[in-house]
């Protein structure tokens, strides 16, 4: 029983641990986004917000801070006239939440505004750069949102095999330092190779479901 609770702690550390790192990076992008747009830097201030969105946790409330800074960059810059940077943002926005997506897609709605903005601004692109053509516009944003609609995404079978090699090589490795080895340095073969081979198939399971996911 006090292996098992040793085994949960360890489990509950490592995942405190790469929580904490997530929320940490996500906090550092964000400051730096927002220096960057004081400083008049969107180019910069978009990557940031980048980086902000791809440390992903649920709740995480620099997410919801770089979609807020996102969109407003977007916004902004079509306002002026600056297409290029506001199809950027809306994509960078758009791909963030895919970029977040596992077991469940985050920011559905998110993503059905950037589609509709994206594919928008693409006709406005196609129908500025074609006047003879009363039809380039339409024609070109019915494709674009043919293309963005597209299902996409993780294979959601794959994704749960990840998640499953993951605790599965957390939990096997812990067992394998508390069943291998005794407290007078003994060494005991049989759980060695045993929670050794479990060790390494969760770990095999979980970079190929990464792989396929």
């Amino acid at each position: 029983m006090r292996v098992g609770y040793v085994i949960a702690i360890a489990v509950v550390l490592v995942f405190v641990m790469v929580a904490v790192r997530v929320l940490v990076g996500g906090f550092h992008e964000d400051r730096m986004a927002n220096q960057y747009l004081a400083e008049g830097n969107v180019v910069e201030a978009i990557t940031a917000f980048d980086r902000s969105m791809h440390w992903y946790l649920p709740g995480s409330p620099t997410v919801a801070r770089a979609a807020i800074g996102l969109e407003d960059i977007a916004r902004k810059a079509e306002s002026a006239d600056d297409i290029e940077t506001a199809l950027r943002a809306w994509r960078v926005l758009r791909s963030g939440f895919y970029g977040a997506r596992w077991i469940v897609q985050p920011g559905k709605q998110t993503i059905a505004l950037c589609d509709e903005n994206i594919a928008r601004l693409v006709a406005v692109k196609v129908a500025a750069a074609h006047p003879e053509d009363a039809g380039a516009g339409q024609f070109a944003y019915e494709k674009e949102m043919a293309i963005l609609t597209k299902k996409v995404g993780p294979n959601v079978a794959w994704s749960m095999a990840a998640l499953a090699g993951f605790f599965g090589w957390i939990i096997f490795a812990g067992m394998f330092i508390f069943k291998a080895f005794g407290r007078q340095r003994e060494f005991y073969r049989r759980p060695a190779v045993i929670y050794g081979l479990c060790f390494l198939a969760a770990y095999a399971l979980w970079m190929i479901s990464l792989s396929r996911a």
